[in-house]
């Protein structure tokens, strides 16, 4: 029925209807020529690659130069890389008007690399399928796969098209100190077979062998990727062979996103040949914190990319039986972590006795490691929940036999050391997810010196009870004059370092806690409220005393004035400069807490500094600069206009 009179002769807010068609079902159809809902709108302004081609917009294969050539190159690696970004396949590869007619493609150098186009990104579309945490804030699914032709399988391509055209290009090469458009072809096409080969060892079982060709495939690709880089220049912008309107991507899909675009595609491929050796090297990590530190680099230090995220998901844990990267039992690491650190045998965990503590301990552990793969998001929503769960593993500790604590054995310290630390890297996370106000500061950083002072004090305790036949089973037998092992030179270490910590967060929660009493803060009323659900886990353990709220006030208020409690201030801030400066330059600690003990000297000389001025004069206003520290905000004075 053709109602376009009808249509024509309607007003603004007017609505047509139909016996049949009631007001109700009115409400859901759909409205016409409203680009949000009308679906078909976009239809009959979509390009086709033959429409094109008639309008001399773009070219077939065949009659493309060697630059135009190198450009294509170029502007693919520019989608594949956008989509490997986390964005969808309708925004990115499916933009490609050779995508969409395989007969322009009349061109072997075309042909081979639209061919690797579908083969590998098929394959990593798989990949990322199979991850088991990536989620929708992560990548954008998208209505589009890839095509339903027959794709060869990556050795087929290998063998069929890639290596034939590289041995053709490879005779055209001269050796030359200058690069030509010889060297730019066959550079790239070298680089197309190393990522082939690297994405089918990313779909093999993680073993040594697949973790070596991985490793020899990346060293292929960085010996060609040079002249790929140098010779960028000589290819032609191409972005005429993009199109938003191409067929089956209507403008109705994604009317509301720009294409996304990476600034240097060749940069984003680089780094992401740096994040799959990042990948290995976790893979053969042994200690627990470690391997935290780790994860959390991946993820935070470098751009997103999908499918080494969804490889490192997928070979992370076994997870139906606790298996680090498929081969070591969870246990072992953390076992063997405590082993290191303490120079002594905790053996003990795998016997009987303590078996519920290891049923525990590896499911705790486990979920914590793998909730530092969520988004930030989803790391703000299950804050809590990880901090109760780390909570488990305290209230287990206390289940052990307390004759073990009256008898100070080492695994008191041990049951201890896993949740502490983890609890201080939670609480620390909340500074970097920004879950805390600064109304909240004073009692986070006392919480943290509480925590810490745990730590120093299950270290301190371990190390004097050390003997002198210990010590010296210790020792290097080799040399005349017996120098203690590294092990307990590196303990030593860690030691002062938590101490720096340990009076950091005294001077920092004593100040904030002044600053709010002293009106630069604004106070809430649920201080009770807050501090108290951090704090009551500990309220039933056997070896350490939980603050309460009216206790931790008392304290905060005993340095007397403002002006004295700023004094105290500055003196531990003074105290935690001097750890860590001996911290920064101490080779035995990790690479991490060296240069995070560099950042914190210049962090306490600042706010010591700021403390001073606040003694002199009051007339200031309190803002915050974020640091390389991320758990440590800088404060800074602005002045008062009189």
């Amino acid at each position: 029925m053709d109602i376009t009179a009808e249509l024509k002769s309607l007003k603004n807010g007017e609505i047509l209807l139909a016996e049949g068609f009631s007001l109700f079902e009115a409400m859901s159809a759909t409205e016409l020529f409203d680009k949000k809902i009308d679906v078909k709108l976009g239809l009959a302004d979509a390009d086709t690659p033959q429409k094109l081609l008639q309008s001399n917009q773009i070219k077939s294969g065949s009659q493309l130069t060697n630059e135009e050539l190198i450009g294509l190159f170029d502007l693919v690696i520019q989608k594949i890389t956008c989509w490997l970004n986390g964005n969808a396949l309708a925004q990115t590869i499916y933009t490609l008007v050779y995508q969409y007619d395989d007969s322009l493609w009349d061109n072997p150098f075309v042909q081979a690399l639209f061919d690797t186009l579908n083969t590998v990104g098929s394959q990593i579309f798989k990949i990322i399928k199979d991850a088991p945490f990536l989620r929708e804030e992560d990548y954008n699914p998208s209505v589009f796969s890839f095509r339903n032709k027959r794709i060869p399988t990556i050795q087929e391509l290998l063998t069929t098209t890639l290596n034939p055209l590289d041995t053709e290009l490879s005779g055209k090469v001269k050796k030359s100190k200058q690069l030509t458009i010889a060297d730019a072809l066959s550079s790239r096409i070298k680089v197309l077979k190393g990522f082939c080969l690297i994405v089918q060892c990313l779909q093999q079982p993680f073993n040594a062998e697949s973790q070596k060709q991985i490793t020899d495939h990346i060293e292929f690709i960085r010996k060609r990727f040079d002249a790929v880089v140098q010779t960028k220049a000589m290819g032609k912008d191409m972005q005429n062979y993009q199109s938003a309107t191409i067929l089956k991507h209507l403008k109705s899909m994604i009317s509301m996103r720009k294409i996304p675009f990476i600034e240097n595609p060749y940069e984003y491929f680089s780094t992401m040949l740096n994040q799959l050796e990042a990948v290995l090297d976790l893979s053969a990590e042994r200690n627990y914190f470690q391997i935290q530190q780790k994860i959390c680099a991946l993820i935070h230090d470098y751009p997103k990319n999908i499918l080494v995220r969804a490889y490192l998901e997928q070979n992370l844990f076994k997870y139906d039986q606790f298996l680090f990267f498929h081969s070591t039992p969870w246990i072992n690491i953390i076992v063997g972590t405590l082993n290191k650190m303490f120079s002594h045998n905790f053996d003990q965990l795998y016997q009987n006795v303590f078996k519920e503590y290891q049923d525990c301990l590896v499911p705790v552990t486990y979920e914590y490691i793998i909730k530092q793969l969520r988004s930030k998001f989803r790391k703000s929503r299950d804050f809590h929940k990880n901090y109760s769960h780390l909570s488990i593993l305290v209230h287990h500790s206390n289940q052990i036999d307390q004759d073990i604590f009256k008898n100070k054995n080492p695994l008191m310290i041990f049951s201890y050391e896993i949740a502490v630390q983890s609890m201080i890297q939670q609480l620390q996370y909340g500074f970097d997810l920004e879950l805390y106000s600064d109304v909240d500061y004073a009692s986070i950083y006392f919480y943290l010196e509480y925590l810490t002072t745990i730590l120093d004090r299950n270290r301190s305790n371990y190390v004097s009870q050390l003997t002198n036949s210990q010590r010296e089973q210790l020792q290097n037998q080799n040399k005349k004059k017996p120098k203690v092992s590294p092990l307990i030179d590196q303990m030593y270490s860690e030691i002062q370092y938590w101490k720096g910590l340990n009076c950091l967060f005294r001077g920092l929660s004593r100040l904030y806690y002044t600053l709010m009493e002293n009106g630069f803060i604004k106070k809430v009323q649920d201080m009770n409220h807050r501090y108290s659900n951090r704090m009551k886990i500990f309220d039933t353990c056997y070896y350490v005393k939980a603050v309460k709220f009216e206790e931790y006030t008392q304290k905060m208020n005993s340095y007397g004035s403002f002006q004295e409690t700023l004094k105290f201030v500055s003196s531990s801030l003074s105290e935690a400069q001097q750890l860590f400066a001996q911290a920064k330059e101490n080779k035995i600690l990790t690479q991490q807490m060296q240069d995070q003990s560099k950042d914190l000297v210049m962090i306490c000389v600042v706010t010591s500094v700021n403390a001073m001025k606040l003694i002199q004069n009051q007339k200031y206003q309190i803002s915050y600069k974020k640091t390389k520290v991320p758990f440590v905000p800088q404060i800074e004075l602005i002045a008062l206009q009189q």
